[in-house]
């Protein structure tokens, strides 16, 4: 599914000054409880989209924000990984367009 033009896309962010220390400062500090305060303040009507197979956050990530944010709703995509936006971009825009009907 990747293609050079895609990765590239992805590693141009690195290319900034300072951005290879800030990601490694975030990857070294934040977790899966770094936002937990922050989302129980969410009242907004919120979709949660997360890929069945993501190995890089795991569906019982996406249950503890569901429960946090109020008003949410939490959907699976089948047989999608971490990078759902390349993986099912057509099954990511049905999601969002159902709920924003």
């Amino acid at each position: 599914m990747l293609n050079d033009d895609i990765i590239n896309a992805y590693l141009l962010p690195a290319k900034t000054p300072g951005a290879i220390e800030a990601l490694e400062h975030m990857m070294a500090t934040v977790t899966t409880q770094t936002y937990e305060e922050f989302t129980k303040h969410i009242n907004q009507q919120t979709l949660i989209i997360w890929g069945e197979k993501d190995q890089a956050n795991l569906p019982s990530d996406g249950e503890r924000l569901k429960r946090d944010i109020k008003n949410s709703s939490l959907v699976y995509i089948p047989e999608c990984g971490h990078y759902v936006q390349e993986e099912k971009p057509e099954e990511l825009a049905q999601v969002i367009k159902k709920f924003l009907m």
